[in-house]
């Protein structure tokens, strides 16, 4: 068998229970329980589709498996589109999938080969001939093959044909509206960071390599860790000021971050840079994960660097009282 294992360390507790599949040919696992969905962030929807998938491998006892993409279809099927950005890479989403306590990832190359099977030959080629599955959930959302079939009735009688049962679950709601990745994703671009994490279920995050920067917040007396995130399809937040959680070496730090072209000194690049609280050290070379707390305000240019620096004191004095106010409750 063929597979890679993936590891989290959370504090002292080592955690390995996924294994992941690169492959669809590579899974050997007879009669699993199984959903297929791309699953961007991984957010509260999906996190209740697993948590019944789950379920539903227990009560049958069988094994339970996500058969997810990479790279995201839209970015094959839809190329000029070129303003898809995603929740999470593929290393926060097995991370995620980890937490679940799912068994079995496997991750499919999906082109434009793989594009155009439809619905039948997915339920016959795929899920019966290649994965030999037991029993299939359907996502409320999901759209079956180059078809794009969604009818759960349809699904069930295709699937009854070649042994395998399947049933359709329904939406999450919250607040009144159903989950999904694309609402989180626009309000992420507002701002809205509170609303996005609710959605979510966890803070987002964006990790990244601390680069030199031209050292601007040193000299004003706030020096910053300039963040470069290597994944260009990883969503970047709205441009404005944040609360955030840092972490390094497996050490958790407060700071506030601001995201923009920094406007007073006429910038021109596009730039995530972080204050960090009490921290001592170089920090060059090092690799940051950034959780977004709260918005604190939209970026703008000050009249002189006299007065972003009263703002950025003011910034400062804000985000300490949130954190402040989180210890409180």
């Amino acid at each position: 068998m063929s597979f890679d294992f993936f590891y989290i360390c959370i504090e002292t507790e080592i955690l390995l229970f996924l294994k992941i599949y690169h492959n669809i040919s590579h899974f050997k696992v007879p009669h699993t329980v199984l959903t297929v969905g791309t699953f961007d962030g991984v957010h509260l929807g999906h996190q209740k589709l697993l948590e019944f998938l789950l379920y539903k491998s227990h009560q049958l006892s069988k094994e339970s498996c996500i058969l997810t993409f990479a790279p995201h279809p839209r970015q094959i099927l839809f190329p000029l589109q070129s303003d898809l950005t995603l929740l999470t890479t593929l290393d926060e989403k097995l991370q995620l999938f980890e937490k679940t306590g799912i068994e079995h990832v496997i991750i499919q190359k999906f082109d434009q080969l793989f594009s155009k099977i439809n619905s039948v030959e997915f339920i016959e080629s795929i899920l019966h001939k290649t994965l030999d599955i037991n029993h299939l959930i359907v996502g409320y959302d999901h759209h079956f093959g180059s078809d794009r079939l969604n009818n759960i009735e349809i699904i069930k009688k295709t699937a009854e044909q070649f042994g395998i049962t399947a049933e359709k679950h329904e939406a999450f709601n919250t607040d009144g509206t159903n989950i999904s990745s694309t609402k989180i994703r626009n309000l992420l671009k507002a701002g809205e960071i509170c609303s996005a994490n609710r959605f979510l279920g966890y803070d987002y995050q964006i990790t990244g390599r601390v680069a030199e920067g031209e050292k601007i917040g040193r000299q004003i007396g706030f020096p910053t860790a300039n963040i470069e995130v290597s994944d260009t399809n990883k969503l970047i937040p709205a441009d404005g000021v944040y609360a955030v959680e840092v972490t390094t070496d497996n050490l958790l730090y407060r700071g506030m971050l601001n995201i923009g072209k920094r406007p007073t000194f006429n910038g021109e690049k596009r730039t995530i840079e972080v204050h960090i609280f009490d921290f001592i050290g170089s920090i060059y070379g090092m690799n940051l994960t950034l959780y977004f707390k709260t918005f604190i305000r939209h970026e703008r240019k000050f009249n002189s660097v006299d007065e972003l620096i009263n703002q950025l004191k003011i910034d400062k004095n804000t985000v300490e009282n949130f954190f402040e106010g989180l210890i409180l409750k």
